[in-house]
């Protein structure tokens, strides 16, 4: 392996050895179950909306943000949530997230009105931006040799995937019971989490210091709050209305506002140091267009695989588990081959397979055979998305300091948030713009969105391009030896 791969991975070349907790894999494996709840619930009301507004009523509008509520809240919070993380201490802030995602499951399950829920999915929101965050920190820092690092944050990025392919088996088996199960299975297994936390992450200890940065914590989250916010009023309202473009162009205005302030302050929400070492900046552009490619492609088969080919949502939900299985293996075998290859190869081939994917929903018809041709497609998109998914945190970690794992872990999560938003704001409108058009075939707008899916996959290739120029010595910041007393890694 060169050493330009070797660099894409943290702390390679630090030359230090820090002693490795004996429980790492379990502490891994805590919160990870935390990470797991923050993507399902992101994606697990996507096939419950029909019961809900059956249940509960409600507008196209208010029934949109029972989806919304929860995405803008917690892509908005998440620089705020990650630099809470740093300088309070990431166990006190992952427990902290956890009680307010707990309230909001509880409030979620029992709502009788469709106010009543959006309010909880805002307030699930917000405790999954703080607790998201400070969960990936943790396991950075837990893992302070470089391989087992990689092997824990390829676990890290399964499981996300898994999140995604698995909402929609939950909420189709939990909807034949009752919609409201969705969100009360949070709570034992929060609870879960919780008691796993307390026993194994040692208690929490500021690992940055300095005054409060309000300012910059009000634009951070105003500015991508507000974008995120205008992406999602693409669906109903299109791309050139002043709700959609007006929100996403003040939006971003916001957050240049704040990159300016924050990077001329010594004590900043979001440190100058952070963002402009290569990595983080590739990490960024590996997680927003991976996202990008992942949420509309479990958007577009749910509706294809009802719609079109006539499943329930429980079939649905199976029709899914073969992409849970292939998403497991190939993160069992990913640190086999960037250790051999490199990430620059293994993340263009992961895109290379999903543009693959993508084209070939491009020959899904009425009737088409789902173990002939649709569940090989949903298993290679779930491995090429599995590999890209899991080297972009890998890559965007890479040198983080004990003091800034919290900063860089939020800014990789925001960068999901938005990707994805953007993406499915994308495929959705090419779709609804394609069945407008009036053509007869039912698989119109679903060929139209797999065109645009080719295209996401096709720069996703060109980002996986740069990294190893990112690696390459000298073009990065020598890592950060990630050397963390026993007693205070939080």
């Amino acid at each position: 392996m060169s050493a330009a791969s070797r660099a894409d991975l943290p702390g390679v070349g630090s030359g230090v050895a820090v002693p490795a907790d004996p429980r790492r894999w379990w502490i891994l494996a805590f919160v990870a179950i935390a990470q797991f709840l923050v993507v399902l619930d992101a994606t697990v009301v996507n096939v419950m909306i029909p019961t809900i507004s059956t249940t509960l009523g409600g507008s196209i509008e208010q029934l949109q943000w029972v989806v919304n509520g929860y995405v803008v809240v917690f892509g908005g919070f998440l620089l705020l949530g990650g630099r809470m993380a740093d300088l309070l201490g990431r166990r006190r802030v992952l427990l902290a997230g956890i009680a307010v995602f707990i309230a909001g499951s509880v409030l979620a399950g029992l709502s009788d009105g469709i106010g009543m829920l959006v309010a909880a999915r805002v307030l699930q929101g917000l405790g999954a931006a703080a607790l998201s965050p400070a969960a990936l920190s943790i396991v950075v820092t837990t893992f302070p040799d470089p391989g087992e690092r990689t092997r824990a944050l390829g676990i890290w990025g399964a499981i996300m995937g898994l999140g995604g392919a698995l909402g929609a088996l939950v909420g189709g088996a939990l909807i034949g019971v009752h919609w409201s199960l969705a969100f009360f299975i949070n709570v034992p297994l929060c609870l879960l989490v919780v008691a796993g936390v307390i026993w194994l992450v040692p208690a929490s200890t500021r690992t940055a210091r300095g005054p409060s940065d309000l300012l910059g914590a009000a634009l951070g989250t105003a500015g991508v709050s507000t974008f995120v916010f205008g992406v999602s009023r693409i669906e109903l309202v299109g791309w050139l209305h002043w709700q959609s473009l007006g929100l996403m162009g003040a939006g971003a205005a916001l957050v240049i506002c704040f990159l300016r302030v924050e990077w001329s302050r010594p004590h900043a929400l979001l440190p100058r140091a952070v963002f402009t070492r290569r990595s983080v900046r590739v990490g960024v552009a590996a997680q927003v267009v991976s996202a990008a490619t992942m949420l509309p492609f479990f958007f577009l088969l749910p509706q294809y695989l009802q719609l079109v080919q006539g499943y329930t949502p429980l079939r649905t939900g199976v029709a899914y588990l073969p992409t849970g299985v292939v998403m497991i293996v190939v993160s069992s075998v990913l640190p086999t081959l960037l250790a051999r290859l490199g990430s620059r190869p293994v993340y263009v081939g992961g895109a290379l397979i999903t543009a693959a994917a993508a084209g070939a929903i491009l020959l899904f018809e009425p009737g088409s055979s789902y173990p002939a041709l649709v569940m090989p497609v949903m298993m290679a998109m779930g491995a090429g998305l599995v590999l890209c998914m899991m080297i972009g945190p890998i890559v965007g970690t890479a040198g983080a300091s004990e003091g800034e794992a919290g900063a860089v872990s939020a800014v990789l999560n925001a960068s999901s948030e938005v990707g994805g938003a953007v993406g499915l704001a994308v495929v959705v409108s090419v779709t609804v713009q394609a069945v407008a058009g009036g053509a007869a075939s039912p698989t119109t707008g679903l060929h139209a969105g797999a065109i645009a899916l080719v295209v996401i996959a096709a720069v996703n290739m060109l980002v996986g391009a740069t990294m190893r120029a990112a690696s390459r010595p000298g073009a990065e910041v020598t890592p950060t030896p990630v050397d963390v007393p026993a007693g205070a890694r939080s």
